[in-house]
């Protein structure tokens, strides 16, 4: 929930820990990390970059430095409260999603922002005004009218660095930043007071979010060894409070060198919960009749459960991914185990291929019960059911 306050903007800054995605961590397992450079003082030692190494190609390895994960400081930091949960987890995986089709997992080494630190990012979040000059999100223009007032436009920054191994050391090559705007400013005239909420059209959103990304670029090109470095822009616009999922990456951008960004692409992307909600219709209504079919089938044969629900990415009208949480009022493993291998069974028979799907098996509580998982080229499912060792 924001707070709409004259004199100031509430900056929200959460634990780095909590949004750093189990995707973007790679296991210590497999490939050995190897040191990229040598301590060489006896008296003084430095901290030595290392790699956490990688046991899939579909991963990056990432940056370790002195036997540590490298977070970012921007990390975790927005203009307010995030309206919808479902944004963090879409935003930052969305952003590393992109990152793939830029920069390959065989070549580059992935490490979080550490060009934009906290301080920077949380004066940018802020409204512009005389003491905080740098602010990105539009001046107070003292209204507290929904129709009148200067909505908070900008809601995150986030930076990806992208690293080659050279000699003792590693290079950054590349950088994807991210900008999350909101499609809904909520605000209340008063704290504790009602919630109010003034909307950003599309057109408004996409046109500051240019100017807005052009400005921190500009910004970041005076930085120390950034001025020649390519950056790649993704636009992100979140969803409404009540949303059952996050929103949709909206635009995209280049600047291998330069401070104002080119080449900007209009992003066409959906994401949707089956079974549908509001008489909303389908972007692909064989979809919805494929995921109907599983969903009556596995409902049918146990009827102990309290939902059955897919959430469906889209980009240019295509399915590229689906996950559908399952919530069961069992608990018994002999239970779980013959539903874990029923409902797979049943996907197998009704739902989409050749695209990521993942189904969550939980109990009313939200403990994770069993889990199956497809990638795009399986031709089976694979399955777990966790138990009490």
């Amino acid at each position: 929930m924001k707070f709409y306050k004259k004199s100031k903007t509430k900056v929200i800054i959460r634990g780095a820990a909590f949004l750093i995605l189990p995707f973007i961590l790679t296991a210590c397992t497999g490939k050995r990390s190897t040191q990229s450079q040598q301590i060489t003082s006896k008296t003084t030692p430095r901290k030595v970059d290392t790699t956490t190494g990688t046991v899939s190609s579909n991963y990056y390895e990432s940056m370790i430095e002195g036997g540590k994960y490298k977070v970012s400081q921007q990390r975790g930091v927005s203009i307010s409260n995030t309206n919808n949960m479902n944004d963090l987890m879409a935003f930052d995986s969305g952003l590393l999603n992109y990152d793939h089709k830029i920069f390959s997992t065989d070549k580059y080494i992935f490490q979080e922002g550490q060009n934009l630190t906290k301080r920077m990012v949380t004066s940018w979040l802020n409204r512009k005004s005389k003491d905080n000059p740098e602010g990105l999100n539009l001046e107070d223009n003292q209204s507290t009218d929904p129709n009148k007032r200067n909505p908070l436009v900008l809601q995150q920054i986030l930076e990806h660095d992208f690293l080659v191994k050279k000699g003792t050391g590693y290079n950054l090559e590349g950088i994807v930043l991210g900008l999350s705007i909101n499609s809904i400013d909520y605000y209340q005239k008063e704290q504790y007071g009602a919630t109010l909420k003034t909307p950003i059209k599309d057109e408004a959103g996409e046109k500051y979010a240019r100017e807005a990304a052009d400005k921190i670029l500009s910004r970041m090109r005076k930085m120390d060894g950034l001025k020649n470095i390519p950056i790649y822009l993704y636009v992100y616009r979140e969803g409404p409070q009540d949303s059952l999922v996050g929103g949709e990456f909206i635009l995209s951008a280049k600047a291998k060198t330069g401070d104002k960004f080119t080449e900007w692409t209009q992003i066409n992307e959906k994401n949707m919960i089956y079974p549908t909600i509001n008489n909303e219709k389908p972007v692909n209504q064989k979809d919805a009749d494929d995921f109907n079919n599983f969903k009556n089938n596995v409902q049918n044969f146990f009827p102990n459960l309290a939902g059955v629900v897919a959430q469906s990415h889209y980009e240019g009208g295509t399915l590229k991914g689906m996950t559908i949480k399952i919530t069961t009022q069992f608990y018994s493993i002999s239970e779980i185990t013959s539903f874990t291998q029923y409902c797979a069974n049943q996907a197998n028979q009704y739902l989409p291929k050749e695209i990521p799907l993942e189904i969550d098996i939980q109990s009313a509580s939200g403990t994770m019960l069993a889990f199956i998982a497809r990638n795009p080229t399986d031709t089976g499912f694979y399955t777990h059911v966790f138990s009490s060792y």
